[in-house]
């Protein structure tokens, strides 16, 4: 099993804690963490590119020459693919991109996900991480403290204070323990959990 360390907001070694059995002794499926993570992009596309095919550009009513003895070729409407200003051949329409997946294969991707970060050492578990008033420096020095750059927070809740300090820090991002998804654990090199978060993320899961 793995074993970390419990870190103050001082960076402080507090003690050592086990990640929950019942999330890391499982076995890593790759073919969900694949799926899960391409779903979730899929998901994030609005599909509303629209083109507008020659029945619905404006004008064209008029043959724009009579169709026999004027050496050029025949033409039926300006509204034609191949005129300018014409309608558009097999271009995009408003359509939904949306992927679903079972609860249990994005259950299997999530667990996939923190079973490698843990492997590589790239989870870290504070005590508490609370604010007093939102202040990006003094959540700059707490990361300092931990050594981290740009991770990941999961938390048990919403904290107004910590999201408002952490906003101008380009590449970190704040998350709720219950809205955790293979992606987001992926896309950053560090995870920082409270221990509260942890807790939650194993009732969860």
């Amino acid at each position: 099993m793995f074993q970390v360390n419990l870190y103050s907001k001082e960076g402080k070694v507090l003690n050592q804690i086990q990640l929950p059995e019942s999330i890391f002794s499982q076995k890593v499926s790759e073919p969900a963490v694949y799926d899960s993570v391409k779903a979730y992009l899929a998901n994030q596309r609005h599909g509303t590119a629209c083109t507008k095919t020659r029945g619905e550009v404006s004008g064209g009513g008029k043959k724009p020459w009579k169709q026999k003895g004027t050496g050029r070729a025949r033409v039926s409407s300006t509204r034609n693919p191949i005129w300018k200003g014409g309608g558009v051949v097999f271009g995009p329409k408003p359509h939904s991109f949306k992927i679903k997946l079972s609860k249990k294969v994005n259950q299997r991707a999530l667990i996939s996900a923190l079973i490698d970060k843990a492997m590589n050492d790239k989870i870290v578990i504070i005590d508490s991480l609370t604010l007093d008033k939102p202040k990006t420096s003094v959540m700059a020095k707490i990361l300092k403290n931990l050594n981290l750059q740009n991770p990941l927070i999961v938390l048990d809740e919403p904290d107004t204070n910590l999201y408002l300090s952490i906003r101008n820090m380009e590449g970190a991002d704040v998350i709720l323990a219950s809205n955790l998804n293979p992606y987001k654990v992926l896309w950053h090199e560090k995870l920082l959990f409270t221990k509260a978060a942890l807790d939650k993320l194993e009732a969860r899961l």
